[in-house]
């Protein structure tokens, strides 16, 4: 059976931490991305040596998709020429997603993995989260995690074969940071 899985994290923004590494290979773990805000150069700075990466604007390519930009710009279109996001090479791939040149979103694309790598992320989120609410129907089951400083919402599509997977991390200030800009 195939899984579409997508995975929205909301961190809370409130909590720094210093020397943290902002993008490292393999999946994040609780408190990697409670740095909202970092301006773009530190968040470069913060990559894992080596790191390859590209550079791009969303209206530079229209194909690209992202659910907490989709839902940034409903709030305030105007934003839209106000951001970049920055591609980082690593497994699972990584789009770090900036306004006006601050850190709002990380997201952490897994793509095809087979369902026992699902299952390990969700008890890898259930480590950090604590136990999920589910909700199942037959086109599309949720996890929702919550503790007081992170959501996390995991939508599951399910396929033959495999699981297509994205992790969404972002600012549970994320209205007041969009208030500042």
């Amino acid at each position: 059976m195939r899984h579409y899985i997508t995975i929205i994290a909301i961190a809370l923004a409130g909590s720094f931490l210093a020397g943290a590494m902002l993008v490292t290979p393999g999946p994040a773990r609780a408190g990697d991305y409670d740095i909202w805000g970092t301006q773009k150069t530190d968040a470069l700075g913060a990559l894992a040596a080596g790191a390859r990466y590209r550079e791009f604007t969303p209206s530079a390519e229209p194909s690209y998709q992202n659910i907490i930009m989709n839902y940034i710009l409903m709030i305030n279109k105007d934003l839209s020429e106000s951001i970049a996001v920055v591609r980082v090479a690593t497994r699972p791939e990584k789009d770090l997603l900036f306004i006006n040149g601050k850190l709002y979103s990380v997201t952490e694309n897994f793509g095809a993995i087979a369902r026992d790598a699902l299952d390990a992320q969700l008890r890898r989120l259930s480590s950090d989260y604590g136990s999920p609410v589910v909700q199942a129907d037959p086109a599309l089951t949720t996890y929702t995690f919550t503790t007081s400083a992170t959501k996390v919402i995991v939508y599951a599509y399910p396929r033959p074969q495999a699981v297509d997977c994205r992790v969404y991390f972002y600012s549970a200030s994320l209205f007041k940071m969009l208030m500042s800009e």
